[in-house]
């Protein structure tokens, strides 16, 4: 494909060059966004983190610019030429850096390396979801959701909400099919329940989170 010769001193180089730069970065923080559950990020602070996933792309696009099949600039801009199969490259290893950092944090390997070094006591992405991961760790896979009615779930926590504020559990039968247990309120008799488990939605209003070994 023949190069679009484009005024390099133009508005339109200049507008081109900036969402070029910018565009890759913002494309890999919104996978990366949309793959692990997080907070809302209000656009006016997506710049800085787009600027920070530029850095690996263009990193990686300088290295394929140097291979002649490709038929790559090295810059965006080059010799008052501007390349569309250089940006088409840039947005296409955007989403392999967005898809990789998405599976590195849901993976939870670094955090895991982290805490098992004492490194850092920092909650990954809070507290709440932080407890369900070292519980999980330690192999107290089974838990008691207690909710404000005073009534009590037992089962294994397959699913949880990323923050306390919306809490939410999935608890769900046990690898052995042991079921999920429900305790309408204390002293009485313990109700198996059947099916592949039950779903607290945030309207369930869970007080707290007892973790057991067994």
């Amino acid at each position: 494909m023949m190069p679009l010769v484009i005024s390099s001193d133009s508005v339109l180089a200049a507008t081109l060059l900036a969402t070029a730069i910018l565009l890759p970065g913002y494309l890999a923080l919104k996978i990366r966004d949309g793959l692990v559950e997080t907070w809302r990020r209000p656009a006016k602070e997506a710049w800085l983190p787009a600027l920070i996933f530029d850095l690996p792309i263009y990193l990686l696009l300088f290295g394929f610019s140097q291979i002649s099949l490709f038929g790559l600039t090295p810059t965006l801009e080059a010799e008052k030429n501007f390349n569309p199969m250089t940006i088409l490259a840039a947005l296409c290893i955007a989403c392999f850096v967005g898809i990789l950092a998405g599976w590195v944090e849901n993976r939870r390997p670094i955090r895991r390396l982290l805490f098992w070094l004492g490194a850092s006591q920092k909650g990954w992405r809070s507290t709440w979801a932080s407890a369900f991961l070292y519980a999980e760790d330690r192999g107290e896979n089974w838990a008691v959701v207690e909710l404000q009615d005073g009534s009590r779930y037992y089962g294994w926590p397959k699913f949880y909400s990323a923050e306390a504020t919306n809490a939410t559990v999935f608890l769900a039968e046990g690898p052995s099919g042991q079921p999920v247990t429900w305790i309408p309120l204390k002293g009485e008799k313990e109700i198996p329940l059947s099916g592949p488990g039950i779903l607290l939605p945030v309207g369930a209003k869970i007080s707290r989170v007892y973790f057991l070994r067994s």
